[in-house]
């Protein structure tokens, strides 16, 4: 009688135990999963592009831009140049702001701080000069961007608001590489 019940209890154990693993596992799995669907997607990407700027000029914007959620946070540089002369308005930023969710079409804008400058050559009548070198600026950025799963293309604006003379907006097209997500 001792021996069946010692087999009983070894099979029971035998069959209980690891049934009790396994059901732990998908309960921890579970929990896992739901806690992973919680969080926040994060998404990186570069971006290049060209377009116009003000006073009939021709612009130029670099940038990376990192989001978790909701905040976005970027660095930028940017530049715009008239088409007849030397002169040219640029900036270097560092910007933060929001962004919509989605992953395959979403906007994001975004303000910081820029040092901004503006150097002409005053059309070759006066020796190369800078004007506001570095002077402090806000710094704006807003786009939309639309892509797969890593490359993208994103319509924006940007710029700087400083002293008159470092000031500058542009809107350009831009070609963009990263993870925007499944």
């Amino acid at each position: 009688m001792r021996q069946t019940r010692s087999g009983v209890r070894a099979i029971i154990w035998f069959v209980l135990l690891p049934s009790l693993a396994i059901h732990a596992a998908s309960v921890r799995a579970q929990a896992t999963l739901e806690s992973a669907q919680r969080e926040p997607p994060e998404r990186v990407w570069v971006s290049l592009g060209l377009g116009a700027g003000t006073g009939a000029t021709l612009a130029g914007v670099t940038g990376g831009w990192y989001s978790r959620g909701s905040f976005a946070i970027g660095a930028q540089y940017s530049a715009v140049q008239p088409f007849w002369s030397a002169d040219e308005h640029s900036s270097v930023a560092l910007l933060a702001g929001a962004r919509t969710a989605g992953n395959r079409a979403f906007l994001v804008g975004a303000v910081g701080l820029a040092a901004a400058r503006f150097i002409t050559d005053c059309n070759s009548a006066c020796q190369l000069h800078e004007v506001g070198h570095d002077a402090v600026a806000l710094a704006f950025s807003a786009q939309a961007v639309a892509n797969a799963r890593i490359p993208g293309l994103t319509l924006g604006t940007f710029g700087a608001l400083g002293p008159r003379r470092v000031s500058y907006a542009g809107v350009a097209l831009s070609l963009a590489l990263g993870w925007f997500g499944e």
